[in-house]
């Protein structure tokens, strides 16, 4: 089949650059007809050594979609856009591909005559959006797998056309590492779909968008606070894994005597500490990074909150992950019990005196 590849650009997290894979699988096994990339993206040079075609976005497409449905208003930019999408029609493409690119207009997903497929890196109709890496650890699901699906004007609800294999999870992995695998299966997955849409042999199932559950930015947003009131230990682990081990540009956040602070790290003890849900029982007075951080009451434990700075209500942005903030299940802990139970000693004996 003739073959459209729309990507976007690589992350930098990435370390691999899985569209190298797909580029090259597919031009192995098909006929890629035209790779369209922005401008300036290494992958087109990629392209060009194995003598595909290379179509560069036009600028006012590699931009939100506000900014491109108001681009799409002007008379100027749609002769632009007309004569962009002709030379694209020319190449005469059986299906399109996306992998992991933004909002277009719906006439570019119209072109080939077999439409355009996405990879989700998540299932779907659950979890749509463009976090459903970090709602499978918010979750808490004991496995997840990507989607491939037609492309429609609306993200992420056409007709599912094939599944990656299920990827277990454990309780030791962040949204990046679910990202990367599943990616790195849906490399194949697509692969694989292709050649079965072109021996007729797929299923296009729709979607029971009844079911579906948002994964996006906005929810995320929401799901950033550590809740002492609600979350128990496995809680508060999995949000520290959701936020701290990625730039989303979302901080881990914590309100502790009224005032909202950004999380840096948290650990939790297990057992009974007295006192009510929700309620700061004093300071960790161990030494090293958590010296000095609050210990909050919670269902089943204690949580130790490592703070950053407080947080203006209408700051948005995030730093880079703290370094010092370990994510893998063989990590030493930074605080005791002992020194825990000593320091909540210390405030009854103080109280007292």
């Amino acid at each position: 089949m003739k073959l459209l590849l729309l990507t976007g650009s690589c992350c930098p997290e990435w370390r691999i650059d899985y569209r190298k894979q797909l580029l090259h699988l597919l031009g192995s096994s098909h006929q890629l007809v035209t790779l369209i990339v922005a401008a300036g993206d290494p992958l087109a040079a990629v392209a060009e050594q194995q003598q595909i075609p290379v179509q560069l976005l036009l600028p006012e497409l590699n931009q939100s979609r506000r900014k491109i449905q108001a681009a799409l208003s002007d008379p100027a930019f749609q002769m632009r856009f007309s004569a962009w999408l002709k030379l694209l029609r020319q190449r005469e493409p059986d299906l399109g591909i996306c992998f992991y690119g933004d909002w277009l207009p719906p006439v570019l997903f119209e072109l080939p005559t077999r439409g355009f497929l996405n990879f989700h890196p998540g299932p779907l109709p659950a979890l749509k959006g463009m976090e459903p890496d970090t709602f499978a650890i918010l979750e808490g699901r004991a496995s997840t797998h990507g989607t491939v699906h037609l492309v429609t004007e609306k993200f992420d609800e056409g007709a599912i056309v094939a599944i990656t294999p299920e990827l277990p999870l454990t309780n030791c992995m962040t949204p990046p590492q679910v990202f990367r695998a599943l990616t790195q299966l849906g490399v194949t997955t697509l692969v694989d779909t292709i050649t079965a849409i072109e021996a007729g042999n797929v299923v296009y199932q729709p979607q029971d968008l009844t079911q579906a559950t948002d994964a996006t930015r906005q929810r995320a947003r929401l799901e950033a606070y550590l809740d002492f009131q609600h979350d128990d230990a496995a809680m508060i682990d999995r949000r520290r894994r959701a936020f701290l081990s990625q730039d989303i540009g979302i901080r881990l956040k914590a309100k502790i005597k009224q005032q909202v602070y950004e999380v840096l790290d948290v650990e939790t003890w297990l057992g009974h500490f007295g006192g009510k849900l929700g309620e700061w029982r004093g300071d960790y007075r161990g030494t090293g990074l958590f010296v000095g951080a609050p210990m909050m009451r919670i269902s089943n434990g204690i949580a130790i909150v490592r703070l950053g700075h407080p947080i203006d209500s209408k700051v948005m942005s995030a730093p880079p992950p703290h370094p010092e903030v370990r994510f893998d299940c063989l990590h030493p802990t930074l605080t005791s019990l002992l020194i825990v139970r000593q320091s909540l000693e210390d405030i009854v004996d103080a109280y007292f005196v």
